[in-house]
């Protein structure tokens, strides 16, 4: 019994999720915010990388 209520709550929580994400683009955009950030971070770092002059290609990695 405890466990159908664990299993029901976590369905609803997540659908509760999903029609939010779905329906408000500024929830959508305060929960992806934080891969942008990681994403800018990762070319700002490649960047620096490959001004440092190494003289090797890292575009493989």
């Amino acid at each position: 019994m405890i466990s159908d209520f664990i299993i029901y709550s976590a369905l609803l929580m997540g659908g509760i999720y999903l029609i939010c994400w779905l329906c408000s683009r500024r929830f959508r955009a305060t929960i992806e915010q934080p891969k942008y950030r990681f994403m800018q971070k990762l070319h700002q770092h490649d960047r620096g990388r490959n001004a440092s002059g190494s003289g090797e290609d890292q575009s493989h990695v």
